[in-house]
């Protein structure tokens, strides 16, 4: 096989023969890498695998394909269609469907705001049993994300084929969200393969098999197991997006970006977006001073916000008529309907709040039912917080949470009784220490937060960036691995 992905002439090679090129081909384009490339996590990876570039490919891409499908007959697979997982595995996916006559639908990543609003693309009846196709698989995550979709449309999932299987816990957590793993290769084959031809080292050899080993611990594939199958629970689209962003970063980190000025804004949100899950803004606080910088503020912190994985909550506290917070929603200078992710809103006006927001389509509401600071007047009213929180029903799947200090019910429901949708919990005033700052903000530690008031994801403001910037990414990551420490221990103990 030459870069085109064709055998050479007179070549028939043997199975093991046809992989062992195929890793050597990977290599040659790029799709394989060695080197020290640094992760979204922040760590350090001696390899990289970038199998998006072979869609330049088109002869590799036919031969992949037809692996692909052999593989399928090899293992007695059964299925009516095929999906392949958004993004790199769509156009294999789409050459399996033409080399087989086997039909494909396409999952979207998100529903359309206008006409059918579908989620999932093409022909198909209930219960027709679907394949997945993926390039590569770590955890599994993007599959199970697939997978949950298409299970809501009465799909059967049960097998998946990858091209390659990174083997840092994919197998078995697909296998206990009930989906056989078939990969055309592992990872212990293609180092092999390389190393046989002097491409890779022994060196280096061990040093890549001892990061995928280390990479990945038993918590973080428990975390991934245990949080993948409360999803469904999950009624907002933007609350499970913050899930799967949690669990990638490994943060449960909001960071209350609360600057005067809008570059300072971005210039934070640049060295601390490795850390966070979640970027609050204040947009009336940054000191615009034209419609043209505002524009150029919404495309560079989407543009960050991509780079770096996270979702952004305009801390707007909406709290007027329906009608009028529509016109908050879409008015100039801010229009927020157009690119915000999510949104805070107070109770106080009543459920046509949420009936508003709800119909900006992607755009969800985290209902602010306490507050952190001292004296509030919700705090004085016992029944307040269940009462923003009975507001929810028939808007479920537009609210992603709640902003609170405690766990958010029913009045008089125990802990064990809250509700069956998993709305998330935003702590505010969450410091390494617990203090107030003398204007009534009080301040509660990661620890006590998480652990013992339940909540998923801490708000931090003032507690990182008053630092000096030389100290804010280093602060950023102690809040990070605190929280996600506290959390994972209190999401698992009961495994």
């Amino acid at each position: 096989m030459d870069q085109s992905g064709e055998p050479c002439k007179g070549e028939i090679p043997d199975k093991d023969q046809q992989l062992d090129t195929l890793v050597t081909t990977l290599h040659d384009i790029g799709a394989i890498k060695f080197g020290q490339f640094k992760l979204k996590s922040g760590s350090i990876s001696p390899i990289y695998f970038d199998l998006r570039i072979l869609i330049s490919y088109p002869n590799l891409l036919k031969s992949i394909a037809s692996l692909i499908w052999q593989k399928s007959k090899d293992e007695k697979l059964n299925f009516d269609v095929l999906c392949g997982i958004p993004y790199t595995a769509l156009p294999i996916a789409t050459i399996v469907s033409f080399i087989s006559g086997v039909p494909m639908i396409l999952k979207r990543n998100e529903a359309k705001t206008h006409g059918t609003k579908k989620m999932v693309e093409g022909i198909f009846k209930i219960s027709n049993r679907c394949l997945l196709i993926e390039d590569v698989v770590t955890t599994g995550s993007s599959v199970i994300e697939t997978a949950t979709v298409l299970r809501a449309h009465e799909l059967i999932i049960t097998d998946v084929i990858s091209i390659l299987d990174r083997g840092q816990g994919a197998y078995e957590n697909l296998a206990s969200n009930g989906i056989n793993l078939h990969s055309i290769l592992s990872i212990d084959l293609l180092l092999n393969s390389l190393q046989k031809v002097n491409i890779l080292s022994q060196e280096q050899h061990i040093q890549v098999t001892d990061f995928l080993n280390t990479n990945l611990t038993s918590t973080d594939l428990k975390i991934g197991i245990k949080i993948r199958s409360l999803l469904p629970t999950v009624p907002s689209v933007n609350g499970q997006k913050l899930l799967e962003i949690m669990l990638k970063k490994k943060s449960n980190l909001c960071v209350s970006f609360d600057l005067e000025k809008w570059l300072e804004v971005l210039d934070a949100i640049e060295q601390l977006g490795p850390f966070i899950c979640l970027a609050k803004t204040h947009l009336d606080t940054y000191n615009f001073e034209n419609y043209e910088q505002v524009l150029e503020f919404r495309r560079r912190i989407l543009q960050l916000s991509e780079k770096y994985s996270f979702l952004i909550l305009e801390d707007r506290k909406f709290s007027d008529i329906g009608s009028t917070v529509q016109k908050q929603l879409r008015s100039k200078p801010y229009e927020l309907s157009k690119w915000v992710h999510m949104v805070t809103a107070h109770g106080i006006s009543g459920p046509g709040i949420l009936q508003s927001i709800s119909e900006f389509g992607p755009i969800s509401t985290v209902l602010i039912a306490e507050m952190s600071s001292e004296g509030n007047l919700a705090s004085k009213i016992p029944t307040y917080s269940s009462q923003v929180f009975e507001m929810t029903s028939g808007y479920e799947s537009s609210v992603t949470g709640f902003v609170s200090q405690s766990k958010i019910g029913k009045f008089g429901e125990s802990e064990d009784q809250i509700n069956s949708n998993w709305f998330l919990q935003f702590t505010p005033g969450v410091s390494l220490t617990a203090k107030t700052d003398g204007l009534g903000q009080q301040y509660t530690t990661i620890e006590e937060a998480i652990e013992i008031r339940n909540a998923d994801i801490i708000i931090v403001g003032r507690g990182i960036l008053n630092k000096p910037k030389e100290e804010l990414a280093l602060t950023a990551e102690e809040y990070q691995i605190k929280g996600w420490t506290s959390w994972t221990t209190r999401m698992l103990k009961d495994i």
